[in-house]
């Protein structure tokens, strides 16, 4: 593979299908919701648009249930305030033991979209001995360094750093989640979807991962990748592990010469003073 990104001065996007995490990119959202706690702030919330003296600065006359509300204003008296709210609160209530099912239903579409997109990864630091075991053929394998660069619009400008979580991505609890359903305040649902392809389970923060998404909606799902061709400038050094055999690295350092001549190149070898890599440069 690295004689191939090399040759060709490509990166490898994969498809989540392909990671050896069954998880990643594809987590769910939650919500931490009482359901009497839901009730008595989403019966709060339509009280006030139905009854406080002045309409609420949340009122949105294009919301079905602000319309509603608004309806009761204009028809209903003060006196029947209790009741008319009392009415309402079984139906909440309803809605908040069904909030678990109406997420994972979400969760199935924003899992089925991200699977058709491409993923790339990065981590923060070359020198990891776990990271080479288990990403670089048991040091056998190459690690690249690549350099941001002002004058190429390239998704490396919006790497995000991978969140590392023993839990999934959570909504909201009882009072957020009846604020979102009133309108009241509204969950940028949007962004916490993004959420889901940068979060990892807490064993993985050995990575210190960065990551680029790419959405690829229109494409087909597939189980591959795609390997689009860089500017050679993105290159900045190519790291040989330090139990590559000579052939090997002969035979990259002379692919590397030929097809990326600014790129340095190094050589780890094991330190004799601690569990570390030191990394030679190679002339």
């Amino acid at each position: 593979m690295a004689k191939i990104m090399i040759k060709h001065r490509t990166i490898r996007w994969r498809t989540p299908l392909q990671f050896n995490d069954p998880f990643d990119t594809q987590t769910r959202l939650t919500a931490n919701v009482d359901p009497d706690r839901f009730a008595d702030r989403f019966v709060q919330r339509l009280g006030e648009l139905a009854f406080s003296p002045e309409v609420p600065e949340f009122y949105d006359p294009y919301s079905t249930l602000h319309r509603l509300a608004m309806q009761t204003r204009a028809n209903t008296p003060i006196e029947r305030r209790d009741e008319f709210l009392a009415f309402l609160r079984p139906g909440a209530i309803q809605a908040a033991h069904t909030l678990s099912e109406t997420l994972a239903t979400m969760s199935d579409d924003i899992a089925a979209h991200m699977q058709h997109g491409r993923t790339f990864c990065l981590t923060e630091k070359i020198n990891n001995v776990v990271m080479w075991s288990h990403y670089a053929e048991e040091h056998k394998g190459v690690g690249f360094k690549f350099r941001v660069l002002d004058d190429i619009d390239h998704p490396f400008r919006i790497a995000k750093p991978v969140t590392y979580s023993d839990d999934y991505v959570c909504i909201g609890d009882s009072v957020q989640m009846a604020d979102h359903f009133t309108r009241a305040a509204p969950i940028n649902l949007t962004e916490l979807a993004w959420k889901l392809v940068y979060v990892k389970h807490s064993d993985w923060s050995y990575e210190k991962e960065w990551r680029c998404y790419w959405p690829l909606l229109n494409e087909p799902v597939g189980t591959g990748y795609i390997d689009p061709v860089q500017d050679p400038r993105l290159f900045e050094a190519i790291y040989l592990g330090c139990n590559m055999g000579e052939n090997d690295a002969d035979e990259i350092v002379q692919l590397a010469r030929l097809h990326l001549p600014d790129t340095e190149i190094f050589k780890a070898r094991k330190s004799r003073t601690s569990f570390d890599l030191v990394f030679d440069r190679i002339e």
